[in-house]
């Protein structure tokens, strides 16, 4: 299985910025080399290299242009072979953990004592609900294989 490279014409010299996200595509296809994908993700992932190297856009919106297929990328890898970057799950659940649980704590809390100032305190009691959730699923993710060697980057 190979994977299409950057094309050197991307002058990344002229934004460190488009420097790191080139580092960060590299890195990207030496971790799905790694693992056992289908000929259509191997394609899928081609396909967005290519139209990057099809861009003759400049730093600013070539950044712009290569989050996107970054995130689609990801997408795809998570949807139909299960596999995340390090850390995706406890992003997630945090998020998820302060608005499931956090505000419905604070309300309650807020209205038992009459001072619904308190609302905020549920937030943080959500968020290490979710973050203790999100990191059991990261660890149950790296013992089945399914996570990547890549840290969450904008």
């Amino acid at each position: 299985m190979s994977f299409t490279a950057l094309r050197e014409g991307l002058n990344p010299q002229s934004d460190p910025k488009l420097q790191k996200k080139i580092d960060y595509f590299q890195s990207l296809t030496q971790e799905l080399e790694k693992h056992e994908s289908p000929q259509t993700t191997i394609d899928f992932v081609n396909q967005k290299l290519a139209e990057i190297n099809a861009q003759k856009l400049e730093a600013k919106k070539l950044l712009s242009f290569m989050r996107k297929s970054q995130i689609k990328i990801f997408q795809h890898l998570e949807k139909d072979l299960k596999l995340v970057r390090k850390g995706h799950y406890r992003m997630m659940w945090m998020a998820l953990g302060m608005g499931v649980f956090g505000v419905p704590l604070g309300i309650a809390l807020g209205f038992s004592i009459d001072n619904l100032g308190m609302i905020g305190v549920g937030l943080p009691i959500g968020m290490g609900i979710g973050i203790a959730v999100g990191t059991a699923m990261d660890a149950k993710a790296a013992a089945n294989g399914k996570q990547l060697d890549l840290v969450i980057e904008n």
